[in-house]
């Protein structure tokens, strides 16, 4: 069954006039509405956190899931952070079983 959406848009261009009632075109949202401070770009932080894992011999994040499971927020910095521990305790609580001498 296909559902239309149609009917809403419609609805929702109406709504949109501007102040002299004039109806006004479909607002295209541009990269300055669209404000990502929550995800920054942290390329080198998991080359550094993958650096590490290897120093360890840890197994590395396989995905955005892992490496979201890495991350921890610091109230220092007052950002998230990768963290080999953290990243340890996650492989621990999925059977992954970590040498002492890792630790």
């Amino acid at each position: 069954m296909m559902v239309k959406f149609l009917p809403f848009f419609r609805r929702q261009a109406a709504l949109q006039k501007d102040q002299s009632g004039q109806a006004m075109p479909p607002r295209i949202l541009t990269e300055q509405d669209v404000q990502i401070s929550w995800m920054s770009d942290d390329l080198d932080e998991r080359i550094a956190f993958l650096q590490a894992l290897a120093d360890h011999s840890l197994p590395m994040p396989q995905n955005e899931s892992q490496f979201h499971a890495a991350r921890v927020f610091s109230d220092a910095t007052g950002r998230s952070e990768y963290r080999v521990d953290q990243w340890m305790d996650y492989l621990q609580l999925h059977g992954y079983s970590i040498p002492e001498v890792t630790r």
